[in-house]
């Protein structure tokens, strides 16, 4: 899984949000907000790490357990999904 190469991550004003560039940018008119570990997240799919990279890389970024690593990376890219911002 990837994120989509019109899809960048910009802070603004302290907040992190996904914005469509490129063609994208015309049909995409939505604004995804994210905190810090989701910017974490995005910036790995970005790399192309795999869903298991992610998490491992997650678990030694933040103080969080093996469930609750797994059930928001899942609703997160279940968001990225919705959005149509992974490939």
């Amino acid at each position: 899984m990837k994120i989509k190469k019109d899809f960048v991550l910009r802070e603004v004003g302290g907040t992190y949000v996904i914005v469509a560039t490129g063609p994208t940018s015309k049909n995409f008119k939505k604004i995804v907000t994210l905190n810090e570990s989701g910017a974490f997240i995005f910036r790995k799919l970005k790399e192309n790490f795999s869903i298991n990279d992610v998490k491992a890389a997650v678990l030694e970024e933040y103080d969080i357990n093996d469930v609750q690593v797994d059930k928001d990376i899942n609703q997160f890219i279940n968001t990225l999904k919705e959005n149509n911002i992974v490939d």
